[in-house]
């Protein structure tokens, strides 16, 4: 009796642990397919609003800005040479970083990614103040303004008097603050 009980036991034994196999492999493919797709949806961003009045991009509806846009030509009219050279070196070390969609408006230039990142907040007689976003404090002697907007934001400003003062370490920090205008981090 127990002999014949055997083969029936261990058919049924070895049919639990096919279908146990099966389905522990369906729950993991299973399991895979929502990540990937949860990953995916994540990684899908909606789309940038265009302000219909000026063409301007932006994260969200609505949201304030001044519909003015210059050229660099006009932004840079009553400044001399220096300045228009120096933000073209700036220009050019924000580009390192990655395709960059530059606004121009009567006060500031900023760079965009999908949201704004990086810019020139403001011209001085001495050059220029360039400014980048990051999502935690740094330090360095070379900050003339640090704004932190809590919880995580960290608004730095710096002057740019030449093109030496956009060295390595501008390019880093400059780097980090793309990933931001990304929506990377």
């Amino acid at each position: 009796m127990v002999c014949a009980v055997l083969p029936a036991m261990e058919s049924l034994l070895l049919t639990a642990i096919d279908f146990h196999h099966c389905l522990e492999i369906s729950t993991t493919h299973s399991y895979r397919a929502r990540m990937e797709s949860s990953s995916m949806e994540r990684k899908r961003k909606p789309p940038l609003w265009t302000c219909p009045r000026c063409g301007q991009k932006f994260v969200t509806g609505n949201l304030w800005h001044s519909c003015t846009s210059f050229t660099v030509a006009e932004f840079f009219k009553k400044k001399g040479p220096a300045h228009k050279k120096l933000y073209r070196a700036f220009l050019k070390l924000v580009q390192k970083c990655g395709p960059v969609k530059v606004n121009i408006n009567k006060s500031r230039i900023s760079f965009q990614g999908r949201v704004r990142f990086a810019g020139v907040p403001r011209v001085t007689k001495d050059g220029l103040i360039g400014g980048f976003w990051l999502k935690h404090r740094i330090e360095s002697p070379r900050f003339i303004r640090i704004e932190h907007l809590p919880p995580n934001n960290y608004l730095y400003q710096f002057r740019i008097t030449s093109e030496k003062a956009l060295d390595a370490e501008v390019l880093a920090w400059l780097r980090e603050a793309y990933k931001i205008g990304q929506q990377e981090e």
